[in-house]
Parts: C-alpha cells; structure tokens; sequence
C-alpha cells in the first residue's frame, strides 16, 4: 500500500530530548542580596516545611519556628499542622500610607509581615481569629486539635526571592500532609456564605433527573426549574465571583485542587456552619459547594440539549460557572483545572505558571531546586535571583507535562487555531472531551489525607513515569499497568519553532475506519446503539485556502467540547477521509488506558494527523484526537481486525517525524 510505503521512508534516530528557550525574552540573573539558607536541600526537608506557625491560643502569641534536623520546631518534633488557603496581595498597603495599620505581630519572623487594608479586606483581629479556629477545627471528627499552622505571610520569607520560589515549588506536599484544611473567605459573612450555598443546594435538589428520556415531559421539568432556579442560582454564582476575591485568585485555585474537603471559614474567623433542611449541624466545606455547583451546570448543560428557553442566561451561568473552577476541582483533572486558571488574577504575571504548575507535580523555573547554581567559565556561583518571562515558564511548563504525560497532555482539542509547530502544547484555549477525561483523573498527586474512595484506590499511581528511548521493547517493561505509551516525544527547534518530535506507531484512519464500521454495523453482536467502539474530537482549524476557521463537524451537544454524537462517529471519519483523500491521513497511537475501573475497558488513545511541508520542512498537522474500545471485543471478529485496534499487526508502521 501506498500509505504503507511512505511510513516505512522515516529512519529511527535516537536523539536525546532537547529543551531550548525559543520564545522571545532570554533569561537574565540579576543581583539580590540574599543568600540561599545553608539548609536548602531538598532531601534534608523531606516533606517538612522550612516553617512552621506556633499558635499559643492561651497566650494569643504566634511564633514562626524555622525546620531543625530531626523535623524539629521550637522543641516540638514533627508536629501536626493545619493550613489555611486565602488571599491578600492585591489588597496590600504601600509603605508610607495608613500608618495606623499594623502587619499581624508575628515572633520569629526576620522578613516585614504585609499590612492588609482593612477597609477593603480583612483587619488584624480578623486574622488572628481565622488562625486560632484552623487550630482548633477539623476537617472529621477523628482529628484533635493542633499547636501548628502553615500560613504563608508567617512561613515563607517575603523579602527573600530563592527561599520564596523554592517553598513555592513545595506547595502541594505541604497541603498534602496537614491534617486539616481551611479556606478562609476574608470578605464574606458567615450569613451571607450560608445563604449562597443553601440556595445553590436547593436548586441541584429540586432539578429533574438526569437520566429522563429526552422527550417532551423532560422539557416541561426542566423549564419549571429554570424558572424558579436559573436567576437564584446566578445570583449565587455571581455573588461567589464579585464579593469574595478567593474564587479568583490562582493561587488559591490550586490549593482548592490539593484540599477540596477543606473548612470554610468567614471574615470574623469562625467556621461557616451547615444550616440546611434534612441535614445534620455541621461545617460548610469546599466540596459541598462544588457539588452544588456542579449539579447547577449539568442542569443548565442538559437545558441546552433538550433546545430550553433562556439559552443566553443559562450560557451566561455557565460561564461563571467556569470561572469558579470549583467544577474542575472536584473532578480531579489537572488539565482541567488549567484551563479554569485563565479566568483567575495574579499579582505577578509569571504567577500564571508558578501558580498551578504544582496541580501536575512539577517544579519550574526559578522553584526547580537543580537550578540553584549557575556556571560561568566551569565556576559554580550561587544562584540569586533567576528571572524567567511567561514565555520562557509556559514553554517549560508545556514541554515538562508533555515528557511526563505523554498521553494525556494530548487530550484536549484545540477551540482557536494554534500558531504553526505548536499544537502540542498545553494552552487555556481548549476543551477535554468527555470521552478522554477520566485518562487523567487517577494520575495526579494524592490530595490530602481526606480523599474520596477512587483517590485512595490510585493513590499509589500518583505520577506515571514514562520511558524517553526510542527502544520500544525497553520502554514497555518500564510502564505501569496503567498507562503504556507507544511514542517516544521530544521537543526540538526548528527555525525559531520548538516542534514536537515523535517516533511511535501510526496506521491510517481508513484502516481503522473500515474495522470501527464492521462493528457498529451490529452483525458481530457489538452493541452500536448504546455507543460506537471509536469516539472523534476535532481541533479548530483554519482552512489554507481562504483563511476561514472551520469545524469540520458541527456537534449537536453545545459546551461538550466538540464532540459529535454516537450516531455520527462514523459519518465524520469517512468526511475526513474523504476531505484529505490522495494525503496521508494517519492515526499516530499515543497509549492505552488499561480498566482504571471495573465498569470501563481498555482504551487506546491516538491523534488524527495529516502530512503537510513548511518551508522545505516535512511535519504533521495535528487535526483531533480519537480514542476506541478494545476490551470484549466479539469472539467472531477477524483476528486481523482484532490485532489492528490492539497496535498490533502488519497494518501499524514505525513512524518519526515533526508533529504541531
């Protein structure tokens, strides 16, 4: 075969991964006066903290203890912590104003405390007391009280930018192993929270089933909840956005990430108690508003689909929605929270990096403990102060998760065309088809010491670790159950362009597309009612002839992230194999997900890609992504055809070659 012939045309290499700054902006050190704490090392620390806050209640004294070999504070070894998420740097006072404020009078501490304008945020007896409740509060009743806080103005030296950058770069083993988690909402009162919840509560409560029939008395249901919910729960969501700054800060995005069972706590320090019909008294938790929230968008998502009226608020509620990330967070999957992080603030714009890369277990830039030293002329200098652009941490952050998850960083489509050579980089301006979520719900850090039933069943899977070799056989041995890749990825440059460069298994989409037909056709007893074996998800494109944004299929569920219904999988492979028909149009297969669950088979995930040459330069044009079943598959399908879906067989071919 012709496709055959040009697969077989590429060589292997066996080059290293390379990693180069390309964008514009190079890195720079300049001058800082402090030096690094001889204790830095990272293996010394472990997963202690360089510091923790005593809080002598009895007292109301507060004294920051720095870590002693030993995991040592102030005479105390290895004690138990709590730790408290909030917000404040945007409301900080300039030096020179409001003289009558004071910073929170903390012991211990060599740095300034920041002053917070209490007018517009929180006052310092309001900090005090949110400080003494997270010491004597707890996430479940089996937990005591504790003598030790993680507080970041009192933990993390403000004025010292190599021992900040390094603590930042520890954030999530520092959520991880408190005991108890707390979300301070500095600008809410307990009543105003109570009622916000209580309303969003309600309105998940009264909605229609979900699984109803998609007929005429579904619509009626669920135009009598928009009715009465639609502009309660807007007012709700909007209120949660406007008044209280922790729903929009990033950093507090990714702590939500590594705690969602954490204690709220309202300005005056005490606990948002729960105050609800049918339920115990208890405390309000980030994960009770999550659900509620959750269950609100998927009334509003089905609303669309059932062709409701209201369209433009319940778009509008979705998109606040959004902004909130609480959705994301509960669902567990860092790619997802990446993109609700392009709605949140930052004081500082590297922080668009700084503050979510610790979701995926990564440490970069100036936080990445191996780039403590710099060498000039084979001399080692201590690191001082290392200044990366966005640029320079959004290209490391990209080429970081593409090495570490090769499959999943793959998992999304594209909803505004990517500049040439980078498609395969991570960007906000994507959706995660539902058919390729739960790849990445089971691989990420372990969050917490309260974590759901399905996080304790794959904690232990915590980072997958893949193999960079371009010898098959050796890579294999080396993966997990779990995830097996079949593509070797690196990122090289070329021209000013950092592409992707691949070397795995390819075959064409005509070639799967004649298998994945046989079987929904029925005949082998695969049931294509309840869902087709192969599932397509298509990137934005931009057509060459007249420059306009296509989408080679229009799906008939909005906000699903252009996926198209079962009933026209098949139509839309045969489109776009007839849209590139005489090209070559290849499956390149990424991995395979191996029954995270007892209910799910094993899956393969490929991209869809078409040959294409830029200035004597021959690469592969991203085009969407594809997933099918191989898991009880039907005894009398063609072994052939069998073999094929399971990258086996004489059709999958060696293939290397750019990729964006």
């Amino acid at each position: 075969m012709a496709h055959e012939q040009n697969l077989q045309r590429r060589p292997s290499t066996s080059e290293s991964s390379e990693f180069t700054f390309s964008e514009d902006g190079q890195d720079s050190t300049s001058d800082d006066s402090h030096d690094l704490h001889p204790d830095s090392d990272e293996s010394l620390l472990g997963r202690w903290p360089r510091r923790l806050l005593h809080v002598d209640r009895e007292r109301d004294v507060f004294t920051s203890y720095e870590w002693e070999p030993g995991n040592i504070y102030g005479g105390h070894k290895e004690p138990k912590y709590n730790v408290i998420s909030y917000t404040w740097g945007r409301y900080t006072l300039p030096d020179c104003t409001r003289p009558d404020v004071k910073g929170i009078d903390i012991g211990g501490v060599t740095w300034t405390i920041p002053r917070i304008d209490p007018d517009k945020h929180f006052s310092v007896a309001d900090f005090r007391a949110a400080i003494k409740t997270a010491c004597a509060t707890h996430e479940n009743s089996g937990l005591k009280d504790v003598q030790f806080v993680w507080l970041d103005v009192a933990c993390i030296d403000q004025e010292n930018y190599g021992l900040k950058m390094l603590e930042v770069g520890r954030q999530a083993v520092i959520f991880q192993h408190a005991e108890s988690s707390f979300i301070w909402l500095a600008s809410s009162h307990g009543k105003d929270l109570q009622l916000v919840i209580n309303e969003l509560w309600d309105a998940f409560n009264d909605a229609p089933a979900p699984d109803m029939a998609a007929n005429a008395r579904h619509v009626v249901l669920m135009e009598k909840w928009l009715e009465n919910w639609l502009e309660r729960s807007l007012q709700s969501v909007e209120y949660i956005l406007e008044r209280e700054p922790w729903f929009t800060s990033l950093w507090t995005l990714q702590e939500a990430y590594l705690r969602p069972f954490a204690v709220m706590l309202a300005r005056d320090g005490k606990v948002v108690t729960r105050k609800r019909k049918g339920w115990d008294p208890g405390l309000e938790s980030l994960r009770a508003l999550g659900m509620s929230i959750s269950q609100v968008a998927r009334c509003c998502q089905r609303s669309l689909a059932l062709d409701c009226s209201r369209k433009d608020r319940i778009r509008l509620l979705l998109r606040r929605i959004q902004q909130t990330g609480l959705q994301e967070v509960l669902q567990g999957n860092p790619f997802l929270l990446y993109k609700a992080a392009s709605s949140r603030q930052t004081y500082d714009k590297l922080d668009r990096v700084y503050g979510i890369m610790q979701v995926f277990g990564l440490k970069l830039g100036a936080s990445n403990p191996q780039k403590r030293e710099d060498i000039l002329n084979g001399r080692k200098f201590p690191f001082l102060r290392q200044r990366f652009t966005l640029a320079n941490l959004e290209m490391e952050l990209s080429q970081r998760i593409l090495e570490t998850y090769p499959v999943q960083s793959h998992l999304s489509v594209h909803t505004s065309v990517p500049l040439l050579g980078q498609a395969w980089r991570l960007s906000a301006s994507s959706e995660i088809p539902y058919f390729s979520r739960l790849a990445s719900t089971y691989l990420f850090v372990n969050r917490g010491p309260q974590k759901s039933q399905r996080s304790d069943k794959h904690k232990q899977r915590a980072m997958c670790r893949f193999s960079t070799t371009t010898d098959m056989n050796v890579g294999r041995r080396n993966l997990n159950k779990f995830q097996r890749c079949l593509s070797t990825i690196q990122t090289l440059p070329h021209d000013k362009i950092t592409w992707c460069r691949f070397y795995g298994k390819a075959t064409p989409l005509a070639t799967l597309h004649g298998i994945w037909k046989r079987l929904n056709a029925g005949d082998m007893g695969f049931d294509s009612e309840a869902h087709t074996i192969q599932d397509i998800a298509l990137d934005l494109q931009q057509d060459p002839k007249n420059l306009q944004l296509t989408i080679p299929a229009i799906p008939d569920f909005p906000l699903v992230g252009y996926e198209i219904q079962n009933k026209r999988q098949d139509d839309l492979a045969v489109r776009l194999i007839e849209r590139f028909q005489g090209e070559e149009l290849l499956v390149l297969c990424l991995g395979t997900q191996s029954r995270p669950t007892k209910t799910i088979g094993n899956t393969i995930y490929g991209v869809i890609m078409v040959n294409r040459t830029w200035r004597g330069v021959e690469y592969w044009r991203r085009l969407g992504i594809v997933s099918w079943e191989v898991f009880d598959l039907p005894r009398k399908m063609a072994v052939a055809d069998k073999l094929t879906l399971q990258v086996k067989g004489n059709h999958w071919k060696d293939l290397e070659g750019l990729y964006g």
